[in-house]
C-alpha cells in the first residue's frame, strides 16, 4: 500500500502534465444542450446573482468592494476565475487564494487575472486555511481527488466568515468514475438507440456501449477516491441555499464523446435523454454523479 507522501507525488505529476484543452474538448459537457442543462456559473445569472446579493448583504461598508475569495484544487484557474472576475452588481474581489498541488499550474493560474491571485502549494487532504479569511470559496471539479474530504469541508468551513458563501460543483458518483448499475444499463441501451458506431467512439478510439468506463486504478490514483461521501460531508459543515443533481446518464453516455457533434443535428437527443435523466433521478431509478451547490457556512466550532 502507498503512503499518503507517494499518493501526493504520483498525483502532482499527473496534474503537472495534464492536458486541459483535450479534456475539455471530449468532455460530455462540451456538447452545448448539455452544458447549459447543468447551469454553468459562467453563463448563469440567477447564480451570480444568489451569490451578489448575500455577500453585498453580509458585507457592507465597503468591505463588499474589496473581497477575498479562495479556490480549492484550483489547477490552472481556467475555471475558477469566472466566479472572481469583476462581472458582480454589488461585489468585487481584491484578492483570491488557489489552493492546488501542482506549481505547474499554480504558476500559469496567475495569468491575466483581474484580481491578485495568492498561491499556495499544498496537498488538500492536509489541508489548513485561515480562520475567518474568505468571503467565497469555490470547490470546481476537484474535490473527488480528496481522500481526506471532512478535513477539507472542516477547513472550508473555518475559513469562511460567518456570512460568507461556498461554490461547490463536483463529482459525487462511486469512487474511481463508475457506474452505478442502473445507470449503467439505462446507459448502454440509450447508446445503441440513439447513436451512431461513429458519433460514440471516444478520442482514444473505445466504442461506447461495449466500453463505459475505466477499471479502478487505470487513471490518476487520486480520482474519485472518496468521492461518494462528498455530499455528506458537505452537508455536515454547510447548508445549502440552492443545490442541483445530475449527470446520472449524462455522464456515463456521453463523457469523452464531446467533440464528435456539431450544433443543430439531432440535439433533440440530448434533451432527450437531459429529460429523462432528471425524471429518472427524481424517481430513484438511477442515481445522480454530479451536483452543484451555493451553500452557507454552518457555525460547528
Amino acid at each position: 500500500m502507498q503512503n499518503t507522501t507517494d499518493a501526493a507525488e504520483l498525483a502532482r505529476q499527473a496534474w503537472d502534465g495534464f492536458d486541459f484543452d483535450l479534456a475539455w474538448a471530449v468532455s460530455w459537457k462540451n456538447i452545448p444542450a448539455i452544458y447549459q442543462s447543468t447551469r454553468p456559473y459562467p453563463h448563469e445569472p440567477s447564480l451570480q446573482g444568489l451569490v451578489d446579493s448575500e455577500l453585498a448583504k453580509n458585507f457592507q461598508h465597503g468591505e463588499e468592494h474589496a473581497l477575498i475569495g479562495a479556490a480549492v484544487l484550483c489547477g490552472d484557474m481556467r475555471h475558477e476565475r469566472e466566479f472572481f472576475r469583476d462581472r458582480y452588481r454589488a461585489i468585487r474581489f481584491h484578492e483570491v487564494h488557489g489552493y492546488d498541488l501542482s506549481p505547474k499550474n499554480l504558476d500559469a493560474a496567475g495569468e491575466a487575472l483581474d484580481f491578485r491571485f495568492v498561491p499556495h502549494k499544498v496537498d488538500c487532504n492536509n489541508l489548513v486555511m485561515e480562520k475567518n479569511k474568505y468571503h467565497f470559496i469555490v470547490g470546481h471539479h476537484g474535490i473527488h481527488h480528496v481522500y481526506n474530504v471532512s478535513n477539507l469541508f472542516f477547513q472550508c468551513n473555518q475559513g469562511l466568515k460567518t456570512g460568507g458563501l461556498f461554490y461547490v460543483e463536483e463529482y459525487v458518483g462511486p469512487r474511481y468514475l463508475q457506474t452505478p448499475f442502473m445507470n449503467y444499463w439505462i446507459s448502454w441501451l440509450l447508446l445503441f438507440l440513439l447513436f451512431s458506431k461513429r458519433e460514440r467512439t471516444t478520442h482514444e478510439d473505445r466504442l461506447k456501449g461495449k466500453w463505459m468506463h475505466y477499471a479502478p486504478g487505470m487513471l490518476d490514483i487520486s480520482e474519485a477516491c472518496n468521492s461518494e461521501v462528498i455530499e455528506k460531508e458537505m452537508l455536515d459543515y454547510f447548508e445549502p441555499l440552492h443545490i442541483l443533481r445530475y449527470g446520472g446518464l449524462c455522464y456515463p453516455m456521453l463523457e469523452g464523446l464531446g467533440r464528435n457533434f456539431g450544433a443543430g443535428k439531432g440535439m433533440w437527443r440530448f434533451r432527450f435523454i437531459i429529460y429523462l435523466e432528471r425524471a429518472l433521478q427524481h424517481l430513484k431509478i438511477i442515481k445522480p454523479m454530479f451536483l452543484q451547490a451555493i451553500l452557507k457556512k454552518k457555525e460547528v466550532w
